[in-house]
């Protein structure tokens, strides 16, 4: 079949319709992506910023390019970390590169956090970074106890998602009462 048009509009195609926001924010995260999968003296510094980005795929990014980096230079700086976004992706990155000493560091950090103020997805995130914590970081451990007095509270949760997360690491953390709670849910 032939489509034609009678009319007056312009017939002319439509060119791509290149949104400057979002052209700035793919180059941001391809200069940090330059730093994944390579030791370079300037990747923390560069990522650093952009840990805290409104951007998940920008928080991503550079996650991953401090990640790449000996995690010796910059573990004592992420522990100091006091900005939560920030916080949250640099205890999944000690998570995934740090050794079973700094669990205890870890979990005080994200304890620290303001989770019933944060968003669902901050949330969400957090709860991924304390299940790395354990997973990764030598299980569970004496400071379990204070993570349960941290996350028992919040559970249940008015959001479905997150109280799937709270409930699979309270019942890692054999928390008292989750199995009642998470029933009665």
């Amino acid at each position: 079949y032939r489509v034609t048009y009678v009319g007056k509009e312009s017939t002319e195609p439509v060119g791509p319709l290149e949104d400057a926001k979002a052209t700035a924010a793919r180059a941001e995260r391809k200069k940090l992506e330059a730093f994944h999968g390579k030791v370079n003296a300037e990747a923390v510094k560069t990522a650093w910023p952009y840990l805290s980005s409104s951007d998940r795929n920008l928080r991503y990014a550079a996650r991953v390019a401090i990640e790449n980096q000996p995690v010796e230079t910059w573990q004592a700086e992420a522990l100091a970390e006091t900005r939560p976004p920030a916080v949250i992706q640099l205890m999944v990155a000690l998570g995934r590169t740090g050794k079973p000493e700094v669990q205890a560091a870890v979990l005080a950090a994200l304890n620290k956090l303001p989770l019933e103020k944060m968003s669902e997805e901050n949330v969400l995130d957090a709860l991924r970074a304390y299940e790395l914590a354990f997973i990764r970081l030598g299980g569970k451990q004496p400071s379990a106890a204070d993570v349960i007095s941290r996350l028992s509270p919040l559970y249940p949760s008015q959001s479905e998602l997150v109280n799937r997360e709270l409930c699979q690491v309270l019942v890692y953390l054999e928390a008292p009462g989750v199995v009642h709670r998470t029933m009665e849910l």
